[in-house]
């Protein structure tokens, strides 16, 4: 068909816009209201879960992360961190159906590396280290989920991403004591929180662990842990709490 041809036929359809353009705009507001709808349930889905799962999650970390660390004679209300943190795993298992993915398989890997270490005769088995580090693994899938479900039902603000990037920088800063020296040493995390948030910029510490908090590897060399204490925590703490520091490296 030469251009001739299709210019005539083109011409010879005729459309009555009247009929056409009401179905069209019919079919466009059936879309548009599908959309509302799926946006609305989703909205709802992410608001039962805040409020059934990942708030009381949340508010549960917060007590074991207060307790952890403190010995149990400076314990007011009895509750150790073991109390606190089966509080948690107890919690999590009952109200699985409104767990986020990313929560759902670290419990699991949770509750398995729990069932492995306590089969074993010998308490210094070797999936200890990984049933102790799951502790704190664990409260930092529960700080990501809720800053990343309050920014979803828009209600996180200043403060409260500024305590989220606190805690999640004592957390990672556990995490390298765990590693580079032992438990003592990195449950004075905790005990003297309220030292290194004052003295410690753990602001710059979360964005260098970005990798970390990504579960990503970070691989050090054995004196990159002395630095960074002797760096970030020794010279930085009062003298009481830099040497207890100390001593428990030693």
């Amino acid at each position: 068909m030469d251009l001739k041809s299709l210019s005539i036929y083109l011409k010879s359809i005729s459309i009555d816009w009247k009929l056409v353009l009401p179905i069209i705009i019919a079919i466009v507001g059936v879309i548009m209201a599908h959309a509302l709808t799926i946006r609305r349930e989703r909205s709802k889905f992410y608001l039962e879960c805040f409020q059934n799962f990942i708030s009381p999650a949340y508010f549960r970390t917060l007590r074991f992360l207060t307790v952890k660390g403190l010995p149990y004679r400076f314990i007011k209300d009895g509750n150790t961190s073991k109390d606190l943190y089966d509080d948690i795993l107890g919690f999590m298992e009952n109200n699985i159906k409104y767990a986020p993915p990313n929560v759902i398989n670290k419990l699991a890997a949770v509750k398995l590396h729990l069932s492995l270490h306590f089969t074993q005769i010998d308490s210094n088995s070797p999936y200890l280290q990984t049933v102790k580090s799951d502790e704190i693994a664990l409260c930092l899938v529960v700080l990501k989920e809720y800053k990343k479900y309050c920014k979803r039902i828009k209600i996180l603000n200043k403060q409260t991403r500024k305590d989220i990037t606190l805690l999640q920088g004592l957390c990672v800063m556990w995490f390298f004591l765990f590693t580079g020296t032992n438990i003592n040493t990195a449950d004075l995390v905790f005990k003297h929180k309220d030292l290194i948030i004052k003295n410690i910029n753990l602001k710059r510490l979360s964005r260098k662990s970005k990798k970390f908090l990504r579960n990503k590897e970070i691989i050090f060399h054995v004196g990159d842990y002395k630095k960074f204490i002797e760096k970030e925590i020794i010279k930085k703490l009062p003298a009481e709490e830099a040497l207890e520091f100390q001593e428990n490296i030693n």
